[in-house]
């Protein structure tokens, strides 16, 4: 697909903690027909050889990728998110999770099961700190901050591979303080500056399951 033969840049790397695996993924180019490039280590050495897969977004530049790292016992799931554009503009964002199981067997075709039409942007998918796995039948978690004078959502998003079937749920609304964004920041040697992105979530949502409860910090 276009995966072998373009890159687009904005790239994610995560590690699974579970399987001792990487997996690094960008956008195949800057043009359509977009595409998600997944690659996934066969082992856990980061410079060995990787299986290597593409994700069709037609039309919509899936920019922004966050990913996540979600090892249930069952339909066990590499959750992401993006923000879509379409002709330069804003067109929603889009959540996925794509079958780690079959991922990491090397499959020819995983499935991803994909939302839009969500309200908000720039999603945080929960990712996996710690040894100990989610509950089997846990759904995938994300976190949205609507804006800068608003809540924090919180989805969930139950997956089913095999049907292939997935639901997808607003669980909890989180009333937040309302803040300033801030400015934009200076760099040393340029007029050039970097834009602050104070209007969304940073990287991660962190998950960890402790003795007697789940815990979420973002």
């Amino acid at each position: 697909g276009p995966c072998a033969a373009n890159t687009g840049g904005d790239p994610a790397v995560q590690y699974d903690r579970a399987a001792d695996r990487w997996i690094i993924t960008q956008q195949a180019g800057l043009s359509s027909p977009y595409a998600e490039c997944i690659a996934v280590s066969k082992s856990g050495d980061p410079t060995g050889a990787y299986n290597l897969y593409s994700y069709s977004f037609a039309s919509n530049r899936n920019g922004d990728a966050r990913l996540g790292v979600w090892p249930t016992t069952t339909n066990s799931a590499y959750l992401a998110s993006y923000n879509l554009s379409a002709n330069g503009s804003f067109a929603g964002a889009e959540i996925c999770a794509y079958d780690r199981v079959g991922m990491l067997a090397g499959a020819a075709s995983p499935v991803s099961l994909c939302f839009t039409g969500i309200n908000g942007a720039s999603y945080l998918p929960a990712d996996l700190d710690g040894a100990t796995a989610p509950l089997d039948g846990t759904p995938g978690y994300f976190a949205d901050l609507y804006s800068t004078g608003g809540s924090l959502g919180m989805y969930s998003m139950s997956v089913d591979f095999a049907t292939p079937t997935a639901a997808i749920s607003l669980f909890s609304s989180l009333a937040v303080d309302s803040f300033g964004m801030a400015a934009s920041i200076p760099q040393p040697g340029t007029s050039e500056q970097l834009d602050s992105q104070s209007d969304r979530l940073m990287n991660r949502l962190a998950f960890r399951m402790l003795a007697d409860h789940e815990s979420m910090v973002v």
